[in-house]
């Protein structure tokens, strides 16, 4: 998965250094919004393991590795 921002302020808003943090942070926000989305569709009271919530989405580590986001 790629995910491009396109913003030519919002690279040069930030101070230097700060955009690996930007983006891990966006790649964070993504999966929990991905994962709490699915959760909510499941609509069940029960725990689920990290591993159970990534087999549901299909991600596997390898996806998890590739993700990648850009500030453009």
């Amino acid at each position: 998965m790629r995910i491009i921002l396109e913003d030519d302020n919002l690279g040069n808003a930030l101070p230097i250094g700060k955009h690996e943090e930007m983006v891990e942070m966006i790649e964070d926000r993504l999966l929990l919004e991905i994962v709490e989305k699915r959760l909510k569709e499941s609509a069940g009271e029960r725990t689920y393991s990290l591993e159970e919530v990534l087999e549901m989405l299909g991600i596997t580590e390898e996806d998890l590795e590739n993700i990648e986001v850009e500030i453009d």
